[in-house]
């Protein structure tokens, strides 16, 4: 379905995103450069404060989402 798509690309999507913040984030520490760790910082921030604008009721139905994903990927995998 275009839901199971979309949903697949996004996982993707943040898995790259991590993988890069982690590598910017050891870059920084081997060189000392703190603009890797400013950019870095760019990306988390607005989930940061998304995350903080949220009804505590939708952050609880989003980890409940969330857990039930990972456990069916558990289960299929």
């Amino acid at each position: 379905s275009t839901q199971s798509r979309s949903s697949a690309a996004s996982d993707v999507y943040k898995r790259q995103m991590y993988s890069y913040s982690i590598k910017l984030l050891n870059d920084a520490n081997i060189s000392l450069d703190v603009s890797s760790i400013d950019e870095v910082y760019g990306f988390i921030k607005p989930l940061r404060d998304t995350w903080k604008a949220m009804p505590e009721a939708s952050k609880q139905e989003g980890l409940k989402l969330l857990k039930e994903k990972e456990q069916a990927t558990d289960i299929a995998g």
